[in-house]
């Protein structure tokens, strides 16, 4: 920031310095004074470049390999388990889809086309900061009621200290009895490692 500051406040105090002097501007000056402005230039670009080039989505590096199996990672967004979980499928072949921040429309698009597309779904649900809304994942409740219909193998998270999470469980026993409810994300990890060792979905 104090660089900032000082390449944009250069440029007006050579112009006060400008006025003052008598002495005509020579060649060099005029030089300078364009440098700086393209230096401002340059800067203010590549700060608004920076903001909004994040890729709306991404297929996580750590797995690059495709393979018949696409895993589409939905859940709480306020907590980087996406990333932790990737490390712990790191012996799989699975394609990992992970959602990034990004404008909305275009994110909310990109979602439910690679829903659709997946093979498998997890969705993992951390514990919400007690009087803090936001990280009580309502959007992810959503999704979750639209997965247990969806005819695809679902894999579910709910660390303790989440506030609904009781609740959740009830009624995801009321529409899916199947499902294993995972308290941990190493025991989801193993799950899905379970599964593609074992050849099924």
């Amino acid at each position: 920031m104090m660089l900032l500051f000082r390449i944009f406040n250069v440029y007006p105090q050579a112009r006060r310095a400008r006025n003052g002097c008598k002495a005509k501007t020579t060649s060099a000056f005029k030089l300078a004074l364009g440098i700086i402005s393209f230096m401002r230039l340059a800067i203010i670009t590549l700060c608004f470049t920076f903001l909004y080039s994040t890729p709306l989505c991404l297929t996580h590096p750590q797995v690059p390999q495709k393979s018949s199996q696409l895993v589409f990672l939905a859940g709480t967004i306020s907590t980087p388990w996406r990333a932790q979980l990737t490390t712990l499928l790191q012996s799989t072949d699975y394609t990992l889809l992970s959602p990034a921040h990004g404008p909305q429309v275009k994110r909310i698009e990109w979602e439910q086309t690679y829903i659709d597309r997946a093979d498998i779904l997890v969705m993992w649900i951390s514990a919400n900061k007690p009087g803090d809304p936001y990280t009580l994942s309502l959007t992810s409740l959503f999704e979750l009621g639209r997965f247990t219909h969806m005819n695809k193998p679902l894999y579910i998270g709910i660390e303790p200290g989440y506030a609904l999470r009781d609740e959740l469980i009830l009624q995801l026993r009321a529409l899916r009895p199947e499902l294993i409810i995972h308290e941990s994300l190493e025991a989801l990890a193993k799950t899905l490692i379970g599964t593609t060792k074992n050849g099924t979905s």
